[in-house]
């Protein structure tokens, strides 16, 4: 056995006689050492000459083994003393912090503080042993610094370069560090001394969410410009992923690789090809246009692809024209222009060429999406060619299918054009009943309701395997009732022939939203009954099961026996619990009489049918005591082990329990004394949180169990749930604060801080473990962020202030992103820090800062001015600026003008609708525009910015006009009644109400729920 020289002096005289015995290899170890500054860490263990038992004792060797022995690498320091068994832990580990052998100096290290080593003289000790030969010792000493909160250059120096530490974790830690980190990492990623598979790895320790434009980075940007080509691809490379939006170097670096053909020329192209931001054009294009003519040039399908293409290029849409022209690549230019945002009008040559490649069959798929985005040239050109009966079929087919664009919004797809509606009405007489098939598929799409086109759509006779009308039955639902019900009893009759022909194509998610007539709803209940599978039923938790099937269902449960029932009911119970979240119409089925039958299933001899139907009685009667007795002892079987419940019924238990309002305060005591029993707590803590105040008499137990030790819970933190309870008491709870102040250490501070500002109790306890973590280099972040629940309170204000005017960036972008979503009410300190990040700032944290200028609403006569210059003047950053003045309301009336000058334009539509909507009376001359974009009659130029639609947008916006918006009104019904789906409906319904109740109710439309508060959002 080969033995180490790591035995201190002193040991046992037994191994002092080995060690003379084996000279020899003692000086081969001593070899070892000086060759390994890391001796011991790689066989720390060989050699050694103790048996277990007497490793195990209470002697200076056995003492020395277990501080060096690796089982232990896992061990608390505290529990690792304590087996070290020793009198004086801080001497013994003091003796051990310069020993020769790196495993025992790293844990001698390691052990200093739980050993109560006095601060000064152990942080001296680390620093010194920030440059130990051996990098596994430099990366517990750095660590123990950072733990020590000690963040100095280097200490992070010595942290990255040792990022991957094995033992330490040291990767993570300087992920959790952030801001601190960058710098160093970059440093080291830029040194090209470094061995380049390290400097790769290195760069997946960056903290989360990097951003592109954070100053440290600045050592990846100078190695742009390195000499060392693999330091210069590996910063590219790496930058790429932070999406700087100024990415212009980046760019020259890519296009000089791909310009001199160089051996890695084709991955240049690929990642030019994925940056976002586009690279700029001026940069990239004159490069690849000249390779792209070059002959022979071997990446020319890429070098397409990696075209920069805006719309309003002209001068490169005129080179490309040419090359078309000439027929050099034309194809690859084509495909490229394929999912590109293209011109008004199509140059001649471009034009041409995909005119030729629809109607020759070269490439219907590419010509036909080319025409569908060159929207609305490309529509004149596709009705053309639809009409033309010298074309084959399926050109004429996917020029018809091409005409209602499903890339566009529902309000661009309509055809506003009679003239062309009447060309397409002639062509359900054609001939071809694919021709015939598809007009009719578009004009259902258009909203044709007056003649019934069912036995076109079908295409009643034709080969079931034609898959025209499978792929677009979602879209051609007719509107008119008659017609809709005559369509889906169609497509039951064919259903075995629609899934013979596609197994993967579900018929039943489309009867399940459409279907209504008898035909379709005899499918659902037989399929339901006789062939669903357990997997099966979560379809049935959608917002889109139609009415007509809850109805059916309903019928379904007196005519039932058995197994048979209890499916009936069980579809009946995850329906309704969707639905009845939010559905009016749902609400309206339940708010009559139980299903017939239903009531005596409540005493059914079947366990399962038992339960199923009392869940399904509380849907109808939820505050019916003797219900809600049921489904509370229910309850806390569920709740219990080995109750046989499932899961998915014991959420269904709850959800109707929280329905149940006051009919639960009977049971409160109850509830309160389930809080003792750990497999019940949290059932009762759930229903004592719906309770709210008049849960008051539960506050004593729930502060109790803020620090109860036996809180096991799958589903979150324990803690957190009882301050949510207590929050949800209110000021009744107030006893409890000291207690959630208590408890606060070691869980997030988002929920104290909820719980203590609903509690209406004086923050300033909280405060102060809020100012620990702040003070903490790795929670500082964290609690920066979850601080903000306690705004407006001037000390939360007070500290944003501070990280506003600090450097660090992750801080400060925090801040930022928190100033965003909520008003701090306190503008006289926070807007002017906005306005000079809004003004001043890298890209990143000025469209932060402007977006959080939205949100705090004070100084509108300072931050106004600023977002309208900002709309003017910083092109990149326009939208959010107009998206930010509505948060002004009434106070950006000044703006009206430039906003209604935009809306002309017509770049910015969508949002500045939006906001025009906000600011409300100052701007009701908006309001024939907006019923313009409504009806259609005026195109949409912006799609999809803060709205879940255009559409959508402008109905909310119109809304918020009130009764000044009546001459909306007609519009409005008619877009109601043509909508189909209810998530549609419902925003028509809410903005009808806000400009007339009274319209609504007389129009037959249910009065909707509330819009939800009108707060400035961006995103949604």
């Amino acid at each position: 056995m080969m033995i180490h020289s790591w035995h201190r002096s002193g040991t046992s005289a037994v191994v002092a006689l080995l060690i003379s015995l084996l000279g020899f290899n003692a000086a081969l170890a001593e070899e070892t050492k000086e060759a390994d500054p890391c001796v011991g860490f790689h066989d720390h263990n060989k050699g050694y000459p103790l048996t277990r038992e007497e490793l195990a004792g209470d002697d200076e060797d056995s003492r020395y083994f277990r501080l060096s022995v690796p089982e232990h690498e896992g061990s608390l320091a505290e529990r690792w003393l304590q087996e070290l068994r020793v009198p004086d832990a801080a001497s013994y580990l003091l003796e051990h912090v310069e020993h020769e052998n790196a495993k025992v100096r790293t844990n001698a290290i390691y052990l200093l503080t739980a050993a109560g080593v006095d601060e000064t003289q152990r942080q001296a000790i680390y620093r010194q042993h920030l440059q130990d030969p051996c990098r596994r010792v430099q990366a517990v000493a750095a660590m123990r610094l950072v733990e020590d909160g000690v963040i100095s250059p280097e200490v992070m120096a010595t942290l990255v370069r040792n990022f991957d530490d094995p033992w330490r974790d040291v990767g993570s830690k300087i992920q959790d560090l952030r801001q601190p980190s960058v710098g160093p990492i970059a440093e080291f990623i830029a040194d090209s001394s470094q061995r380049i598979e390290r400097r790769k790895k290195a760069s997946q320790v960056f903290p989360y969410w990097m951003d592109g434009d954070n100053p440290d980075l600045k050592p990846l940007y100078e190695a742009l410009d390195s000499e060392d080509v693999p330091t210069r691809m590996l910063a590219v490379e790496i930058l790429l992923g932070f999406k700087p939006h100024d990415n212009r170097r980046i760019a020259e670096v890519l296009i000089e690789r791909i310009e001199s053909n160089a051996p890695d020329a084709a991955d240049a192209l690929s990642r030019l090809t994925m940056m976002y931001p586009e690279p700029p054009a001026d940069v990239v294009n004159p490069v690849l246009l000249k390779l792209i003519t070059t002959p022979g040039y071997a990446l020319t399908q890429p070098a397409c692809q990696a075209l920069t293409i805006e719309p309003e290029d002209a001068e490169l849409f005129a080179k490309l024209d040419q090359l078309v022209a000439q027929e050099i690549h034309a194809d690859l230019i084509i495909e490229a222009l394929r999912y590109e945002r293209l011109p008004t009008e199509l140059p001649p040559a471009i034009e041409h060429r995909v005119r030729e490649m629809l109607v020759t069959e070269e490439d219907i798929p590419i010509a036909s999406d080319i025409l569908e985005r060159n929207h609305p040239a490309g529509f004149e050109i596709l009705l053309e060619t639809s009409l033309n009966r010298q074309l084959p079929t399926a050109v004429r087919v996917r020029s018809i299918l091409s005409l209602d664009n499903t890339t566009l919004s529902s309000s661009e797809r309509k055809i506003a054009d009679p003239q062309a509606i009447a060309h397409l009405a002639k062509l359900l007489d054609a001939p071809e009943p694919e021709i015939a098939q598809a007009a009719a598929i578009v004009l259902t799409e258009q909203g044709e309701t007056t003649r019934d086109l069912t036995p076109l759509l079908m295409a009643e006779g034709s080969d079931p395997s034609d898959e025209l009308f499978h792929n677009n039955a979602w879209r051609v639902v007719p509107r008119n009732r008659d017609h809709r019900d005559k369509l889906i009893a169609g497509v039951v009759r064919i259903a075995p022939q629609i899934k013979a022909a596609n197994e993967e194509y579900d018929l039943r998610l489309f009867l399940l939203e459409f279907g209504e007539c008898p035909e379709a709803l005899d499918y659902l209940v037989d399929d339901i009954l006789f062939h669903w599978q357990e997997k099966d039923f979560p379809s049935l938790i959608s917002d889109e099961v139609s009415h007509g099937l809850i109805v059916r269902l309903e019928k379904e449960i007196a005519k039932r026996h058995g197994a048979e029932k209890l499916r009936i009911i069980s579809a009946l119970n995850n329906i309704l619990n969707n639905k009845l979240r939010f559905d009016l119409n749902a609400k309206a089925i339940v708010a009559r009489e139980p299903p017939r039958g239903l009531a005596e299933c409540l005493d059914a001899a079947n366990d399962s049918v038992r339960l199923a139907a009392t869940i399904l009685y509380s849907h109808y009667r939820p505050k019916d005591p003797e219900i809600v007795a049921r489904l509370f002892e229910y309850g806390k079987a569920a709740n219990a082990d080995n109750s046989g419940i499932p899961i998915e019924t014991q959420f269904l238990l709850e959800d109707c329990l929280l329905r149940a309002g006051p009919a639960l305060e009977p049971h409160l005591a109850e509830l309160i004394r389930l809080l003792d029993d750990p497999e019940t707590r949290f059932f009762a803590n759930r229903l004592l949180k719906h309770l709210g105040p008049k849960a008051k008499p539960a506050t004593s137990k729930l502060s109790e169990l803020l620090t109860a030790q036996d809180n096991e819970s799958t589903w979150g933190d324990p803690y957190e749930r009882f301050c949510s309870t207590l929050a949800a008491i209110g000021p009744d709870a107030i006893s409890a604060a000291p207690a959630i102040v208590a408890a606060s250490k070691g869980h997030r501070l988002e929920h104290p801080a909820q719980a203590i500002k609903a509690l209406e109790a004086d923050p300033t306890p909280l405060i102060q473990e809020f100012d620990r973590r702040l003070a903490d280099p790795i929670k500082q972040y964290d609690a920066l962020r979850e601080l903000a629940v306690l705004a407006p309170h001037p000390a939360v204000t007070e500290r944003y202030v501070a990280a506003l005017s600090g450097d660090d960036w992750y801080l400060k972008k925090t801040a930022l992103l928190e100033l965003r979503r909520k008003d701090f009410q306190d503008a006289k300190q926070i807007v002017p820090l906005l306005i000079q990040a809004a003004k001043s700032s890298p890209f990143t944290m000025r469209k932060t800062a402007i977006e959080a200028l939205g949100q705090q609403t004070g100084l509108p006569d300072q931050a106004v001015p600023v977002l309208m210059d900002r709309i003017r003047n910083d092109g990149d950053l326009r939208t959010e600026a107009i998206f930010s003045l509505g948060g002004y309301r009434a106070d950006a009336a000044e703006a009206v003008p430039l906003l209604m000058q935009l809306l002309e334009e017509g770049e910015e539509d969508t949002t500045v609708i939006t906001t025009l909507g906000r600011i409300g009376k100052p701007a009701e001359a908006a309001i024939p525009i907006l019923i313009e974009y409504v009806t259609g009659e005026r195109p949409i130029r912006q799609r999809f910015i803060y709205h879940r639609s255009p559409e959508a947008a402008f109905i909310e916006a119109l809304g918020r006009f009130g009764p000044a918006a009546k001459a909306a009104l007609p519009v409005l019904r008619s877009e109601y009644h043509a909508s189909l789906r209810y998530e549609d409906k419902l925003p028509i319904a809410q903005a009808i109400y806000q400009i007339s109740p009274g319209f609504g109710a007389v129009n037959g439309i249910p009065r909707p729920p509330e819009p939800e508060p009108d707060v400035l959002q961006f995103a949604w």
